[in-house]
């Protein structure tokens, strides 16, 4: 999608397995997989004859950008600096990530508890943050305020309290929760209507409900 390209224009190959995949890779039998930049299978495919290239997705590339998110719309932007293969902090890649790990919880869950998580993230961020390599994630000014589902409520009150909630924050929050609720009333009535016992056929009436009731309320069935 970032590059233009449909399956149209590939061959796709399938594997049983994701290690089995990469094995695919190497032995010439498909030219691309779908992987994290430090896990085993890249780290072997690099040693191998065939090497690694990671493509970059340019962040100033506006079109593509939105091409991706239009069909994977939890990727953003993200510099590299540990990957498998010639990459490094002198010889960043370009590419795409998503948050990782990501703390979930359910509406229901106490507000105290979340809120007060969420205030141990922000606030204790000098004491925990050479721990791990990884810690700069949890740092605010590196939170995607915006992503792809809604903040706890409590949550939300505690980014008010500190001064790090716009009203645009606050659009993109009521139209997520809207969009749960236009699901759960969706599934609701999808499963009270006989849905097809066969799996396929479950799946694929499940999506085209799904489908219409987001495009009805002008939301993307993807996200948006």
């Amino acid at each position: 999608a970032f590059g233009g390209l449909t399956w149209d224009d590939v061959e796709k190959v399938e594997f049983p397995g994701y290690g089995r995949a990469f094995e695919g890779i190497i032995a010439d039998q498909t030219d691309t997989g779908f992987t994290v930049s430090v896990a085993p299978p890249p780290q072997q495919l690099a040693a191998s004859p065939r090497g690694i290239v990671w493509p970059e997705l340019d962040p100033a590339d506006k079109e593509g950008w939105a091409r991706l998110q239009k069909v994977a719309p939890y990727f953003q932007p993200h510099t590299v600096t540990s990957a498998a293969g010639d990459y490094g902090k002198d010889k960043p890649w370009v590419g795409a990530s998503y948050p990782y790990p990501i703390l979930v919880a359910n509406a229901s869950t106490d507000d105290a508890l979340a809120k007060s998580l969420i205030r141990v993230f922000i606030e204790d961020y000098d004491k925990y943050k050479d721990a791990a390599p990884g810690n700069a994630g949890y740092r605010l000014d590196n939170q995607n305020m915006q992503w792809v589902i809604p903040f706890h409520d409590a949550v939300v009150d505690y980014y008010k309290e500190i001064g790090h909630w716009t009203d645009e924050m606050q659009a993109h929050q009521d139209m997520l929760v809207e969009r749960q609720r236009i699901l759960k009333e969706t599934w609701d009535s999808y499963m009270a209507n006989n849905p097809p016992s066969d799996e396929d056929a479950f799946g694929k009436g499940w999506m085209a409900a799904r489908a219409k009731a987001l495009e009805a309320a002008g939301m993307n069935p993807v996200f948006r």
